[in-house]
């Protein structure tokens, strides 16, 4: 059975490209995007095919327990970001935090799930 492998913003331009890459090496590419910056179209379209798709926020951390045991994810690719050079300009400390604490509840979600203990791996 292939790895399930989270594509968190993954709907994006490099998301969806690194989600061909991750269904060639004969993985499957689960995505969660809050699509703020992307489509959901774009997944279908660059892929190809259709893949699992979960509209969420990676800062909500049940969405993200459910994906990771709904899909048995054993790997996450992080990509969630904002994309704009301008918000990034005028409102620095926020592109930070979300990725951050996005991040962060991704770490926690797949400790819980796998049973390891903190900072271990």
């Amino acid at each position: 059975m292939p790895d399930s492998i989270l594509l968190t913003g993954g709907a994006g331009f490099i998301g969806s490209h690194i989600a061909v890459e991750v269904a060639r090496a004969g993985h499957r590419p689960v995505v969660l995007d809050n699509l703020c910056n992307s489509k959901s179209s774009v997944i279908e379209r660059i892929i190809g095919r259709p893949i699992d798709f979960v509209h969420g926020d990676i800062r909500d951390g049940a969405v993200v327990r459910k994906v990771i045991r709904h899909f048995g994810i054993s790997r996450v690719i992080h990509l969630s970001g904002l994309k704009a050079v301008g918000e990034s300009v005028s409102m620095p400390l926020v592109p930070t935090c979300l990725v951050r604490m996005g991040s962060w509840g991704q770490a926690s979600q797949l400790r819980a799930s796998s049973g390891s203990a903190a900072g271990s791996g």
